[in-house]
C-alpha cells in the first residue's frame, strides 16, 4: 500500500486479521491548495462499535504549495471486533487535519475489520473461515413510477428486504451503487459484487474506452473501503465487440486502487482475468 498512486481520499487496508490482532494500513491523501508550504498534522482515531476510542496516531508532514501527499499510518488493533455476515461490526475512522493548530478538515469513514480471500480449492473465506452456502440476488434498483430515482430510504429498504429474505450476497447492475445502499449492506452484513457502468454496448471511439476506464477507477476509489464489497465487476456486461485485453486493463485499474481489491469479470473473448470468473 506504500504508494500515492491511488490517491483520492482515504484508503484502508487490513493485511492481517485474526480474532487476537488486526494490522491496519491507512493512507490519507492530503492536498495543500495554497501557494505556500504548509506544516500539516493528521490525527487518525479508530472508534469501536460501542463508540469508544481504541487507538490513535498523529503524523506531521510539510506539504509544498499547490501539491498533495499521501500520509501513511499503521495501526495494531488488539482483540478486534471483526466484520462478517452474522456479526457486521463496524468501526469509525475519524481523520482530522490541522494547520497551525487550527482544524481545516475532518472526515469520518466507516470501516469493517475483515479479510476476504478466494481460492479455486477452498472457495471464498471471510476472516479465514468459510461462510457456508451463499444465497444471492441480482439488483436492478427499479421502483414503480420512479424508476431509478430511488431515495436513500428506498435504497436502504432494498438491503433490509434482501437480508430478511435470507440473501447473503448481492450482485448489482450495472453502475456504481447509491452510498445509502452500500452503507446498509455494511450495517446488515451483506456481501456486494458491484458492477461498473455498462450493458450490451461497445463503441470504437477511443473516448468511450477512456470514459469506461475512468468510471472503473472512480467507482473503486469511492467504494473500496466498504466492508460489504466482495468484489468489483470490471467488465462491460454482455457486451460484444470489446477488444481483446480491454477487460484485463480494467481489472488492473481496479487493483491499482488498493491492495485488497478483488475483481469479478466476464468476457465473450475468454481473455478476461479476475478473482471471480
Amino acid at each position: 500500500m506504500k504508494t500515492s498512486k491511488p490517491g483520492g481520499g482515504i484508503l484502508i487496508d487490513y493485511p492481517t486479521v485474526s480474532e487476537e490482532k488486526a494490522d491496519a494500513d491507512v493512507g490519507t491523501h492530503v492536498r495543500n491548495e495554497t501557494s505556500e508550504n504548509a506544516e500539516v498534522t493528521l490525527k487518525t482515531i479508530y472508534v469501536d462499535p460501542d463508540g469508544k476510542e481504541v487507538i490513535s496516531k498523529n503524523s506531521t508532514v510539510t506539504i509544498a504549495g499547490n501539491s498533495a501527499e499521501t500520509i501513511h499510518q499503521d495501526f495494531e488493533i488488539t482483540n478486534p471486533e471483526l466484520w462478517d455476515l452474522d456479526n457486521p461490526n463496524l468501526y469509525t475512522l475519524v481523520s482530522t487535519v490541522t494547520v497551525d493548530g487550527k482544524e481545516v478538515d475532518r472526515m469520518e469513514t466507516t470501516t469493517g475489520i475483515r479479510t476476504i480471500t478466494y481460492s479455486a480449492t477452498e472457495g471464498m473465506k471471510i476472516n479465514g473461515k468459510h461462510p457456508g452456502f451463499l444465497s444471492g440476488v441480482n439488483r436492478h434498483q427499479e421502483y414503480a413510477y420512479i424508476g431509478y430515482a430511488a431515495s436513500d430510504n428506498l435504497q436502504r429498504k432494498d438491503a433490509i428486504l434482501y437480508k430478511n429474505a435470507g440473501f447473503q450476497i448481492v450482485r448489482t447492475a450495472h453502475h456504481a451503487q447509491s452510498p445509502a445502499f452500500l452503507d446498509e449492506c455494511d450495517r446488515l452484513g451483506i456481501l456486494v459484487v458491484e458492477a461498473i457502468q455498462g450493458w450490451q454496448y461497445w463503441n470504437d471511439n477511443p473516448v468511450f474506452a477512456e470514459r469506461v476506464k475512468n468510471d472503473t477507477r472512480q467507482m473503486v476509489r469511492r467504494d473500496r473501503n466498504h466492508a460489504c464489497i466482495a468484489a468489483f465487476e470490471t467488465s462491460l456486461n454482455e457486451s460484444t465487440g470489446v477488444p481483446a485485453g480491454f477487460t484485463n486493463e480494467l481489472e488492473k485499474i481496479a487493483k491499482s486502487e488498493g491492495p485488497s481489491v478483488r475483481t469479478a469479470v466476464e468476457a465473450y473473448s475468454g481473455s478476461a482475468v479476475g478473482d471471480i470468473v
